[in-house]
């Protein structure tokens, strides 16, 4: 089985450098080339490191938390998560529970969450893999083409695709 995470298109994340992407998401997700689609949706808090340590306050209130209709109504689950990565517990359950071998990875930001939560897959034996049209960095294009270079040498070239024709 098989699973398209898109990540974090909420609000705050898209602004000139990443808008691009939710409308390639929209068309990814209508394609029917996954067994489920799910997103995640990231929420600060004041307890969180990106407080404590980084001292930074975004993404606490529901307005820079929202999900773009054309994205959230195309998945069957939205994941709630407080750090980068997706695997958060209620996460790994659902991937377990639908014998979920292979997670895409898609959304906002390449860089930061993208990233993270594949190189989670790839150590969790979960095949991986991030479709680089389909993600962005709302830090700017630069942002996201150094985190494609970290992803493949990180967990493979054979982990990045173009688009889902690549794939094939």
């Amino acid at each position: 089985m098989n699973c398209l995470v898109i990540i974090d298109v909420q609000k705050y994340f898209i602004n000139r450098y990443s808008k691009y992407v939710v409308k390639r998401i929209s068309n990814l997700a209508k394609e029917q080339h996954f067994d489920h689609i799910v997103a995640t949706r990231f929420v600060n808090n004041k307890n969180s490191p990106y407080v404590k340590l980084l001292n930074w306050r975004k993404v606490m209130d529901k307005e820079s938390q929202t999900i773009p209709d054309e994205i959230a109504g195309l998945t069957e689950r939205i994941f709630e998560k407080n750090l980068y990565t997706c695997f958060t517990p209620e996460f790994k359950n659902f991937v377990k529970e639908n014998k979920i071998d292979h997670l895409y990875f898609c959304g906002i930001d390449t860089d930061c969450c993208v990233l993270k939560s594949a190189a989670d897959a790839f150590e969790a034996g979960i095949h991986p893999v991030v479709i680089e049209s389909c993600c962005a960095s709302h830090g700017g294009w630069l942002a996201h083409r150094a985190a494609i270079r970290v992803i493949k040498r990180l967990i493979g070239c054979q982990s990045v695709v173009k688009n889902m024709e690549d794939k094939k």
